[in-house]
């Protein structure tokens, strides 16, 4: 008798860490289900299963804190700009989180643009350390966003001609390897940067390049 309990002891562990694991990859999966890039928003479909994955209980602190980042990009692209400060401001400041993980950078990028939208001088510290969390080759998406907001709102003593220089160095830098939607996104600030300059038909030709990436 105690040689079967042991046998079905030992089953029934073997069964929870399995099924714990299978969880574990399922949650995974839907943070990079709703991962989305910093210049785009995302399905607004998949917020009910974001909140659903949300209200498990048996989450990791950097599970809950990369899909708590990834709802703070949907409140955004709904125009909910304080509430999803306020809930990244909150995450950030926990002291377990991984800070060299994407979620991390992807939080310092969505609050300089929140306060982007209200036009808040606020933004360029945060766009200045979330172009400092990541690179062309790492985090590439927020390192293309984060130089775009800096070039745009941050170098008010800047002249628009060096600010064009420096964003037609970024598509440089992008342009053999860049997706395209970062290639879009680089195509459509220059586009707003003529427009600025009231050089509308440039302005109309760097549009036409994004729509057609």
């Amino acid at each position: 008798f105690q040689r079967l309990s042991l046998t079905v002891f030992s089953f029934l562990s073997v069964a929870l860490a399995s099924f714990a694991a299978l969880a574990n990859d399922n949650i995974d999966a839907v943070i990079e289900k709703v991962r989305t890039p910093s210049y785009d928003c995302p399905n607004q479909s998949l917020l009910p299963e974001l909140e659903d994955t949300l209200a498990l209980e048996s989450l990791t602190s950097q599970q809950r804190f990369a899909l708590t980042v990834a709802k703070g990009q949907f409140l955004i692209c709904r125009g909910k700009y304080e509430e999803a400060e306020t809930m990244l401001l909150k995450a950030i400041m926990q002291s377990n989180i991984d800070q060299s993980s994407y979620a991390f950078a992807s939080a310092i990028y969505q609050i300089g643009f929140s306060y982007d939208a209200r036009e808040n001088p606020a933004r360029c510290k945060y766009y200045q350390q979330a172009q400092e969390l990541s690179s062309p080759e790492r985090h590439s998406d927020i390192f293309t966003s984060s130089s775009l907001g800096l070039i745009n709102y941050c170098s008010e003593t800047t002249s628009p001609e060096i600010r064009l220089g420096k964003m037609f160095g970024v598509l440089k830098r992008y342009s053999n390897d860049g997706s395209p939607g970062e290639l879009a996104h680089i195509h459509n600030a220059i586009g707003l940067l003529y427009g600025d300059l009231e050089q509308h038909a440039l302005a109309a030709e760097q549009y036409l390049k994004a729509h057609e990436m």
